[in-house]
């Protein structure tokens, strides 16, 4: 009988980009139908040289394939999200030297030298509309990113309950055994007390 954990997905990155956007959700039909797909715990996992770190069974090979496959996406959309974050630090610091600029135009001292200002605002307005695009551009590709990572969380999304599922249920043997270990030892203990009472009577 295989243990599951029903669990809602949790998002993909803690981030003002990330939490704008509503996680997509899996049917019941679509996650019952992924579940028959996990891969048995009982079968090991064989590649090209035989079997693969020296017997894993396939669900754990898979779960962890899954798992760097996820973390790699995670990295791609960071370093996307950074450019984005980046492009917009670019566009506030231009429209605030053309802003700047313009009250220059306005001030009595500056308009000897309204001629120079006026050309470097016009080159600064041509830098704002080049970083508008390139934080358009930016966004574009975050967007794209987060999809994909996104598509992949849900494509594994049973694969990694059920091994979380086999992680915890391990665990738990674990924990028995070392009670069971412990129960053992201190009974062991017990009786060599007991014997050296008898003995010293």
């Amino acid at each position: 009988v295989e243990a599951t954990v029903q669990k809602e997905p949790s998002k993909p990155l803690e981030g003002k980009k990330s939490n704008e956007r509503e996680m997509k959700q899996q049917s019941w039909e679509d996650r019952a139908q992924a579940y028959e797909q996990v891969p048995p715990k009982t079968v090991k996992a064989w590649g090209p040289n035989g079997v693969i770190d020296g017997g894993i069974d396939i669900r754990t090979y898979s779960a962890k394939a899954a798992l760097e496959e996820i973390r790699k996406a995670r990295n791609i959309f960071a370093r996307k999200e950074d450019l984005v974050n980046v492009a917009e630090d670019d566009l506030i610091q231009l429209k605030r030297d053309a802003n700047a600029l313009k009250k220059r135009l306005l001030s009595r001292d500056s308009r000897s030298r309204s001629s120079s200002i006026r050309d470097r605002l016009r080159m600064i307005n041509f830098d704002i509309e080049d970083s508008a695009r390139r934080l358009r551009r930016a966004k574009g590709e975050a967007l794209a990113a987060i999809d994909k990572l996104e598509a992949l969380e849900l494509r594994h999304w049973s694969l990694l309950r059920q091994h979380e599922a086999d992680q915890e249920l391990e665990n738990e043997s674990k924990n028995d055994e070392s009670v069971s270990q412990a129960k053992k030892v201190s009974k062991e203990v017990e009786s060599d007390h007991d014997d050296n009472n008898g003995l010293q009577k």
